[in-house]
């Protein structure tokens, strides 16, 4: 078993011009956000691997194997060599979770609940998986700040306000917004590559269902193969106003909407989520409750900002 060394995170050189450049007492929220990066990296760091030599091999093969395999064919269709290469891929993928991923979130664990899940953390590994093929663990490690932060402060938000619960209301307005505010100003992660991110976790419940209803004896790699290949399946096919206003619900396109509002609010120079959510909800570009529009402006709104048609 081989550990990664920090010095083959290559990814990772932005981050250290930046600390070094803003210091140690700045508290900017794009500083603490790079804190908790270095953190999180520092434990990436620590990860055993088997069968590579660095976490740069080990994301260049990850990005070939689901390009080439996992997202084009079920998992039924591999053969007994692609097989064997996914068991070592998803083990040495378990290591980096293992590392750096936070608790399941509440939503998370509804879903799981709804789907009757043997694998609890199913919709976390679909996404981390195909985050990581694409962008990098540290990338990934990046995302994983944003969800700490913005569920650490939902909280703070829902006892400050009075608020009793957390789903499709204005305390779950403000997390959706703050995570993608979050994942904006977490210096691994572009405004496009946290469209890509916010979005794949809208499009991954779809995986989960399909991977636990029809595979619900299958072992865990198996699950996320058919998780990771039905969620891109569904996301690939997605493509018109109608199939996408066909799989989603009201409480879906808020998400959307509030996800790309946080996005845009991070880069217009308030002093932090909770003052650009503020104006945010003042300028009527955040959605607090899935009946706040109707439906036919809110799944229209949520469509034109997946499509890239609108941004705020």
């Amino acid at each position: 078993m081989k550990k990664v060394s920090l010095a083959l995170l290559s990814s990772f050189t932005a981050y250290s011009i930046f600390a070094s450049a803003v210091g140690a007492s700045s508290i900017s929220d794009a500083n603490i956000s790079a804190e908790m990066l270095e953190t999180r990296v520092e434990q990436l760091a620590q990860t055993d691997f088997n069968n590579y030599v660095s976490i740069n091999e080990f994301e260049s093969e990850l990005s070939s194997f689901l390009n080439n395999v996992v997202l084009v064919k079920e998992y039924q269709y591999f053969t007994p060599e692609e097989v064997e290469k996914w068991e070592i891929l998803s083990s040495n993928f378990q290591a980096i979770q293992s590392s750096i991923a936070p608790a399941q979130t509440a939503s998370t664990a509804s879903l799981n609940a709804a789907v009757n899940n043997t694998y609890p953390n199913l919709q976390r590994d679909i996404e981390g998986a195909i985050v990581t093929s694409k962008y990098g663990a540290v990338v990934l490690a990046g995302v994983y700040v944003a969800t700490d932060r913005a569920n650490e402060e939902q909280q703070v938000y829902k006892n400050r306000y009075g608020f009793t619960t957390t789903q499709e209301n204005e305390v779950d307005a403000f997390r959706h917004f703050s995570w993608n505010y979050h994942l904006t100003d977490t210096i691994t992660i572009t405004r496009g590559a946290a469209t890509f991110i916010a979005d794949n976790h809208e499009f991954s419940a779809f995986g989960v269902r399909y991977a636990e209803n029809n595979f619900p004896t299958a072992t865990a790699a198996t699950k996320l193969a058919q998780g990771i290949y039905y969620t891109n399946k569904v996301k690939g096919e997605t493509n018109t106003a109608s199939k996408f206003k066909s799989l989603f619900v009201n409480s879906n396109f808020m998400d959307f909407n509030n996800n790309e509002a946080g996005r845009a609010y991070e880069s217009k120079g308030y002093k932090d989520n909770y003052e650009a959510f503020a104006a945010a909800k003042s300028n009527g570009h955040v959605t607090t409750s899935p009946s706040q529009w109707t439906s036919s402006k809110l799944s229209s709104r949520a469509y034109d900002i997946y499509s890239g048609a609108f941004k705020y």
